[in-house]
């Protein structure tokens, strides 16, 4: 969403909120058409909404990226990013999913199981940010 947005702005900056207006429709559009054919299937239920949330950001990144492309040379670099984040969020996931059955042995109530997963998942999370380096210091 921040890229999405980021973009947004850089084509309001280059005059083009037509383009960005367009793009936000389209992705409004998939959202809709998401939500309408995935939230009555029972396969999908209330996960057809999040998918089309995800799926909507997603497009309108694309077509802000390719019509940013279009007007000026802009080099992105995709693994900083994407990679960096996507990859320190599946293990942050990862860890917040796995720590209430490794806290299991402790005698604590479940609500602050579930505090202290949600703190473990967004330590280890900062801190593979740091061993990846995706933290810029200048």
């Amino acid at each position: 969403m921040s890229l999405e947005h980021t973009f947004s702005g850089i084509l309001n900056g280059l005059n083009k909120q037509i383009a960005a207006t367009r793009n936000r429709l389209i992705g409004l559009g998939v959202q809709v058409g998401c939500i309408y054919a995935l939230i009555g299937n029972p396969r999908f239920g209330i996960n057809g909404f999040f998918l089309g949330f995800f799926l909507s950001g997603i497009v309108i990144f694309i077509l802000d990226n390719i019509t940013i492309g279009r007007k000026v040379k802009l080099k992105v670099d995709f693994k900083d990013i994407l990679l960096k984040p996507i990859l320190a969020s599946s293990i942050m996931l990862a860890a917040a999913h796995y720590s209430p059955y490794i806290l299991k042995g402790l005698i604590i109530k479940d609500s602050a199981k579930f505090f202290l997963s949600l703190g473990i998942g967004g330590v280890v999370y900062v801190a593979f940010l740091s061993i990846i380096k995706a933290f810029r210091t200048t």
